[in-house]
């Protein structure tokens, strides 16, 4: 399912799909290929960190629960001028079907946000006792967003 705030509605309700490029593809890959479970998390891990070297009892008390620590380590950052605005719901709805593909006893949220300068991608596993990462009413934000389950 796709969300939208009306700022991010604006954004691409007048836009057509455009066809990927290899770059975009190479994107989507080196995202899913960097991740990895740590515990009942899905991390993207670019620095292949040793996961006995996670101190998680400090990390909890920045986070709330198994989300907010996902969705801390699963940001990644694209350059606006890499993803046009006719581009977004394809390439949300990509990265979520390619993680529940690796990940099949999975469900995820991915979210794309867009700030001055870049596009944030961040995803987390979806937890029926966490819920989203962000308030379901995405019209509280003030930044185009928009998020895929």
């Amino acid at each position: 399912m796709l969300y939208m705030n009306k700022a991010m509605e604006e954004i691409v309700s007048t836009q057509i799909i455009e066809s990927y490029n290899n770059e975009i593809n190479s994107i989507l890959d080196k995202i899913v290929q960097k991740t990895r479970r740590i515990q009942d998390s899905v991390i993207f891990d670019e620095d292949e960190i040793d996961e006995s070297t996670i101190d998680f009892e400090r990390i909890f008390k920045f986070v709330d629960d198994w989300t907010g620590y996902e969705i801390s380590c699963n940001e990644i950052r694209i350059e606006k001028s890499i993803l046009s605005s006719n581009q977004y719901v394809t390439f949300a709805n990509m990265l979520h079907e390619m993680l529940k593909n690796k990940y099949i006893d999975k469900k995820f949220v991915v979210y794309i946000c867009l700030n001055d300068n870049y596009i944030e991608v961040r995803f987390h596993t979806y937890r029926e006792n966490e819920g989203f990462w962000l308030n379901e009413n995405l019209n509280i934000y003030r930044n185009p967003i928009l998020y895929v389950c």
